[in-house]
């Protein structure tokens, strides 16, 4: 588990209970260390993303914030999309987006 996902809580996916990061749930003891990965894979591709973004690599960034959102679909990987369609040119994606 990455320090990233360390200083953040999950939500069980089985019962729903809050709690820090561990390898199993607090209250119905499920393998949450399927959950850590995706996470972790998530923080990496937009890790990426960002990277390329300021290596003026826009191409590779929409590409990369596309992943993004199929690992992570929150508010802010969604403006990231948004923002690497409009440095892309392609207004109109990134218009459909901010509605």
């Amino acid at each position: 588990m990455s320090n990233a996902t360390s200083a953040v809580r999950c939500r069980c996916p089985v019962c729903g209970a809050a709690q820090d990061w561990s390898a199993q749930c607090r209250r119905c003891a499920a393998d949450l260390t399927l959950l850590w990965e995706v996470a972790d894979a998530a923080n990496s591709v937009r890790r990426s993303c960002l990277l390329a973004l300021v290596q003026s690599k826009h191409d590779e960034a929409l590409a990369l914030a596309k992943r993004l959102v199929r690992l992570r679909s929150d508010a802010p990987e969604r403006r990231l999309l948004a923002v690497c369609h409009l440095m892309c040119e392609d207004y109109a994606a990134a218009a459909s987006l901010a509605k």
